[in-house]
């Protein structure tokens, strides 16, 4: 489907996967083959509640597939986005750095994309962040360690969402495990917020 000049197409079966690919190569602008918007639907009132619109804010993505989430956060805020993502997934025979590339044309002064994996960069990241979104590999233990990662960037007040908290499967599968386990531990620094598809924390 097209809204607003974005091309997505979900679901794609195989056998119309080479319409998918002409389509691709036959328009211009943003295309995706998976839509989350929906997931994001409560995201414009939590930003309204901790200010996360106001200028001269920087926002911290592990995990940004093809760029949908980012192009949100660059189309809806005045922030600067860090990404992180080793880009490694090919999709219609495009690399996946390719079609990020394509999905956050226009915007390249205020996003700044790290070709890693989050282990490598994490650590090497200073600037504290007001919003953090992890979204990356889905194991609990890469969640686990993505977001302990990522707690001491996040600034007091900055909000923290983990994606695919109710994401089904065995236990060493699923985000919430992982997810869980660092609440576990840090509860105390932190308010807690909505939870469902997505997981939200406040820091003390």
């Amino acid at each position: 489907m097209t809204r607003d000049r974005v091309t997505i197409i979900t679901p794609y079966p195989p056998d119309e996967w080479n319409a998918a690919v002409e389509l691709y190569e036959t328009t211009t602008g943003p295309f995706f083959t998976t839509d989350w918007e929906h997931v994001r639907g409560y995201w414009p009132d939590l930003f309204t509640e901790h200010d996360l619109y106001r200028p001269g804010l920087r926002f911290l993505e592990v995990g940004c597939f093809e760029g949908q989430t980012t192009r949100w956060l660059l189309e809806h805020t005045k922030a600067t986005v860090d990404v992180v993502d080793p880009f490694t997934v090919e999709r219609l025979g495009v690399s996946q750095w390719d079609r990020f590339r394509r999905n956050t044309a226009g915007f390249s002064g205020r996003l700044r994309a790290h070709n890693n994996y989050s282990s490598a960069v994490l650590r090497r990241l200073r600037t504290p962040f007001e919003f953090i979104y992890i979204d990356g590999a889905h194991d609990a233990d890469d969640v686990l360690s993505d977001s302990v990662l990522a707690w001491p960037l996040l600034s007091p007040g900055g909000v923290m969402v983990w994606d695919d908290y109710d994401w089904p499967g065995d236990a060493w599968k699923r985000p919430k495990t992982g997810v869980d386990a660092f609440i576990s531990c840090y509860e105390r620094h932190m308010i807690h917020g909505p939870r469902g598809v997505q997981y939200v924390a406040v820091k003390r």
